[in-house]
């Protein structure tokens, strides 16, 4: 936003908030598949659900990386930055709503 208010503003802005996104989402990404590694698999036997949201959050993030490295490198434009922010929005919205469900 700061960025933003720079008259007129930077032709880089874009690809500079994909490059620090993909700084800091990559490498929780990593840290959080090492952390899965770890938890024993009689502990993951949770149903098919568990392992569907698993597999499709991570296929989504991955997407979203990939796609950020394209706004990086090619792109420059505000939707691919933008599509960052709304897919972490909806996983954890959907990771609550999920543990409520479970809890209850």
């Amino acid at each position: 936003m700061w960025l933003l208010s720079v008259k007129p503003p930077p032709e880089w802005i874009w690809r500079g908030c994909s490059g620090l996104s993909v700084a800091f989402f990559f490498p929780f990404g990593v840290f959080t598949a090492k952390a899965m590694r770890a938890v024993p698999r009689d502990d993951l036997r949770m149903g098919g659900s568990f392992k569907l949201v698993f597999y499709l959050v991570g296929m989504l993030g991955a997407a979203v990386i990939v796609l950020q490295i394209y706004n990086l490198i090619v792109l420059n434009v505000f939707w691919a930055f933008f599509a960052l922010i709304v897919f972490q929005l909806l996983a954890g919205t959907f990771q609550f709503v999920r543990l409520i469900i479970l809890v209850s």
